[in-house]
């Protein structure tokens, strides 16, 4: 897959995510929109030749970079909000709190940890992920 690289990301900038499976074709369209700056891109691909893309999880993800041979420091986010977060089951939307929600604490090397998600909202759309300032 090739990485969207024609928006400028910066931080404070409100971002949506959509991934969109096509049954006909069989690709997945994954766009990015910054809604601050209203740029967006999109890319086109399939599932990773040899393996099997069962469509049955949906994951939000903050993760920790690895340049070189080391994870990069990470930025101070504070707290990252994630709303409105749903996935399709078939063709229906449904919050994620009608699927199995999993929150995993980030860590680093020693087990200390630098991020956590937080439980979900009442609405079982929104949550938060909060940084910790142990690097």
């Amino acid at each position: 897959m090739m990485p969207l690289s024609s928006i400028s990301i910066k931080p404070g900038d409100k971002i949506t995510d959509t991934v969109i499976y096509n049954s006909s074709t069989k690709t997945y369209t994954l766009e990015v929109s910054d809604l601050t700056n209203k740029q967006s891109d999109a890319v086109v691909t399939t599932c990773a030749s040899g393996l099997t893309c069962s469509r049955k999880s949906a994951e939000w993800i903050v993760e920790r970079p690895f340049t070189g041979s080391n994870y990069a420091p990470l930025g101070d986010w504070g707290t990252m909000n994630f709303t409105d977060a749903e996935a399709a089951k078939s063709t229906t939307y449904a919050p994620i709190s009608r699927l199995s929600y999993h929150p995993i604490n980030m860590i680093n090397t020693s087990g200390a940890s630098l991020a956590n998600p937080s439980s979900l909202s009442s609405t079982g759309n929104n949550f938060t992920d909060n940084w910790i300032q142990t690097q």
